[in-house]
């Protein structure tokens, strides 16, 4: 036997002994992004962003969720992007709705990045064939000069490849270019464009996007946001100024921001970036304050991961006592030796019960 001891991997039986294909509960650190329990602190947030979903309406907004570790924000961002997902395959939304988790801190480039990458390739390209026009009030910048030169005008409709959108986008994204691609396309700027410089043409492509039905609404949604933190005054300003200036370009226009932090980082940054604070609306994730919520969230993920076993076998639902029981849950709960007891110490708990089966 190896010292790893590597063996071919048998098939595990135990699992289905108590009506699950693998443990039911995420190992510590991981999160179930389609399991969620309703959360009443966030009834506001849950029906802004609704409303923003399906009424007819372009008006967006920016929510600040806070908590402690292991409360439950980061299952919270990825559940939503999940569920949107889930929803426009179903038919219930639409495509052009489009939407990003950003897992941790980023810098204030890599910020535009992820907007533009949500975005896509497919839709830059659409936005060049389809000649959607500037305001004059962008009458003589790089971008009304790049989709008025030569290139873009006698460009090809192939929907193979468009190096012009791939520039587009590498030249928004502040990647470097070269002297001889910004002189094809009359870019008049340095090698790289700023942040400061890229939202606000990414907002007016955009709407431009949105006018000729190629986008719908934007939803980003950002956890860790407490790094930010941990960075240098310089570069937790500089970032602050970007997150603001993106926040200022769309105007509550078709974006829609969430951004989770530990309990406590948003007084932080509130109090030395006042004008963001007077932007965002906050709320609370609170921690399981009873044994009743501890059986909730457990029988949720047991149920779940009941039904896939059920469906994988062949089987029918509830014909099994599924384990832990009610009360096992309620003791497991009590056995926490926190006095803040957290979704990710629970499930935890309940990972090891299940291993010791």
């Amino acid at each position: 036997m190896s010292f790893l001891k590597l063996e071919t991997p048998k098939k595990i039986e135990r699992y289905e002994k108590l009506g699950y294909l693998s443990n039911p509960f995420p190992i510590r650190g991981k999160v179930a992004a389609e399991v969620y329990v309703e959360r009443p602190e966030l009834n506001s947030l849950q029906n802004e962003l609704s409303n923003f979903l399906v009424a007819n309406k372009e008006s967006g907004g920016f929510w600040v969720l806070e908590a402690a570790r292991g409360i439950g924000k980061s299952n919270f961002l990825q559940h939503i992007e999940w569920e949107l997902k889930q929803a426009q395959q179903n038919g219930l939304l639409t495509t052009k709705i489009v939407s990003k988790y950003i897992s941790g801190f980023i810098s204030s480039r890599e910020l535009v990045e992820e907007l533009v990458v949500t975005i896509g390739e497919e839709r830059f390209k659409d936005f060049l064939e389809q000649k959607i026009s500037l305001p004059s009030s962008l009458r003589g910048t790089d971008l009304w000069r790049f989709l008025e030169s030569e290139a873009i005008k006698q460009m090809g409709l192939s929907r193979v490849e468009n190096p012009h959108a791939q520039f587009l986008m590498k030249w928004l994204m502040g990647n470097t270019t070269l002297a001889r691609e910004r002189e094809q396309y009359q870019i008049w700027s340095k090698e790289r464009v700023p942040p400061a410089v890229a939202f606000p043409y990414l907002k007016t492509i955009i709407t431009g996007m949105r006018e000729r039905n190629i986008i719908d609404k934007v939803i980003l949604l950002v956890d860790e946001f407490e790094d930010v933190q941990q960075f240098g005054k310089k570069e937790k300003t500089e970032f602050i100024q970007t997150f603001k200036n993106m926040l200022n370009c769309f105007n509550w226009d078709t974006l829609f921001v969430i951004v989770a932090g530990q309990e406590g980082s948003f007084t932080t940054i509130g109090s030395q970036y006042t004008s963001l604070a007077d932007r965002w609306r906050r709320v609370s994730l609170k921690p399981i304050e009873s044994s009743t919520q501890a059986v909730q969230l457990a029988q949720a993920y047991m149920e779940h991961f009941h039904k896939i076993y059920c469906i994988e076998r062949n089987k029918k639902a509830n014909n099994i006592t599924l384990q832990p029981t009610e009360q096992e849950i309620k003791l497991i709960y009590a056995d926490l030796d926190k006095s803040v007891k957290t979704q990710r110490d629970l499930l935890d708990k309940l990972y090891q019960y299940i291993e010791s089966k």
